[in-house]
């Protein structure tokens, strides 16, 4: 019997329990190790970034992008990017949508942006990331925490504008049983990034953060 807090047992000939992640956007590889029990892969995509208010045309912010396994069919995309709204008080915003999750065992799409004074903070990465806090009074938005929550919307109370929120980014959980993955095999990865906020004119809109993706071995 194996007591609460003991070490984790190597069984012979297979490597030690491990987990790593990869938290930098763009490629990455990962090497399979010979694991004895399990291996789980969990994914979170890019934050969208917030709209912010402009005197112009409103534009939408950037979209984060997704992080990918794609020789495994493993997809958590990035969530969309919030609207401007404008200093003459006559557009607030829409929000950005959250991300699409596909191929996993859980599945779980991202969180939409909000939109409106006070509620438009960008959207909660599922099990990840809070989306960035709305901002009070004449302000620019807020940054979305890794992984992948969604930068909120700038607020531009002078004329009761305000940019959406970005929408977070999308959950992906897949668990491999002992044998499915083949040790020593090498699995291409891609860490999705967070999109930019909106430069805005009156007040810019926050990043949303970058994605990630972890791996666990029993």
């Amino acid at each position: 019997m194996i007591l609460p807090g003991s070490p984790r047992v190597t069984k012979p000939g297979y490597d030690a329990p491990g987990s790593q992640s990869f938290t930098t956007p763009g490629a990455d590889s990962f090497v399979v190790p010979n694991y004895s029990a399990s291996l789980v892969i969990t994914l979170w995509g890019g934050g969208g970034g917030g709209g912010g208010v402009i005197s112009g045309a409103p534009g939408t912010a950037g979209a984060g992008t997704a992080s990918t396994i794609v020789a495994q069919s493993l997809s958590a995309g990035g969530g969309g990017g919030g609207t401007d709204g404008n200093t003459l008080g006559t557009q607030i915003g829409p929000a950005g949508s959250g991300g699409t999750a596909s191929g996993g065992d859980t599945n779980t799409n991202g969180a939409n942006g909000g939109t409106g004074n006070d509620t438009n903070k960008g959207g909660d990465a599922p099990g990840g990331g809070t989306g960035g806090a709305a901002p009070a009074g004449n302000a620019a938005g807020n940054n979305g925490n890794a992984q992948g929550g969604g930068g909120s919307g700038g607020s531009f109370d002078a004329s009761g504008s305000y940019g959406g929120g970005g929408g977070s980014g999308a959950r992906v959980v897949k668990t491999y049983a002992q044998g499915a993955l083949t040790p020593g095999a090498t699995l291409t990865l891609f860490i999705g990034s967070g999109g930019t906020g909106s430069a805005g004119g009156g007040s810019a809109g926050g990043a949303g953060a970058r994605g990630q993706i972890d791996i666990s071995w029993t």
